[in-house]
């Protein structure tokens, strides 16, 4: 896990929620059932490489990692351009067993 020091206060636990999202997704079993419903509430095909993407923003791992910034932060993503839809934030929140 990296973090960029000096960073705001804000930047820091952004980046360490993030991080460890990406933690969860090598860690649990059960992420890889996570991974094609969250594909399929992002709208893409269920065959689209979960590590690999045109760009940052396109990469699913990445996209997964900034919704559970946003959920446990309750607030949006920030500094980016990742289309996430509604559905792709129910799917991790209802994942995870949040409100």
């Amino acid at each position: 896990m990296v973090l960029k020091i000096p960073g705001t206060a804000g930047h820091l636990r952004h980046s360490l929620v993030h991080e460890l999202a990406h933690h969860l997704e090598h860690a649990c079993s059960d992420h890889a059932e996570l991974r094609v419903a969250f594909l399929e509430a992002q709208n893409l095909p269920e065959d689209t490489p979960w590590f690999e993407g045109h760009s940052w923003e396109e990469t699913p791992s990445e996209q997964y990692a900034e919704t559970v910034v946003r959920l446990v932060l309750d607030r949006p993503v920030w500094n980016y351009r990742l289309p996430l839809t509604p559905e792709a934030v129910a799917t991790v929140r209802d994942w995870g067993g949040g409100p």
